[in-house]
């Protein structure tokens, strides 16, 4: 199930980064949005299952870390719409942090399951 998971957050970010340069020039495809949400949906799942069926003691609290992350990342990019209708600039300060929470949360998770 971890490769599983590696690889719905490895699309996750492969989407992501072609919603991200859409969204430089301006261009937005719903689809593609969507794809992105579905994508990180699944992946913090299968984090989250991979996390709660560790054999006892592998997860530890280190375990919730990349369950936190990756749920905060998802939060930041399902919520930067609305922020977008406030303020631009709010918007795009939010999906900086959806961006740099999502790597940290992928970079997080392969640590983690490397040493269970």
């Amino acid at each position: 199930m971890a490769m599983l998971a590696i690889a719905a957050l490895v699309a996750t970010i492969a989407l992501g980064i072609v919603v991200g340069l859409l969204y430089l020039q301006r261009a937005r495809k719903k689809r593609l949005v969507t794809a992105h949400l579905v994508a990180a949906l699944a992946g913090t799942a299968l984090v989250l299952a991979l996390v709660v069926t560790a054999p006892a003691g592998a997860a530890g609290l280190s375990g919730a870390w990349p369950i936190g992350i990756l749920l905060l990342a998802t939060a930041g990019g399902y919520f930067a719409k609305t922020v977008a209708r406030r303020t631009r600039k709010g918007a795009e300060l939010m999906l900086f942090g959806h961006v740099a929470l999502g790597l940290a949360g992928f970079l997080v998770f392969l640590s983690w399951v490397r040493n269970i």
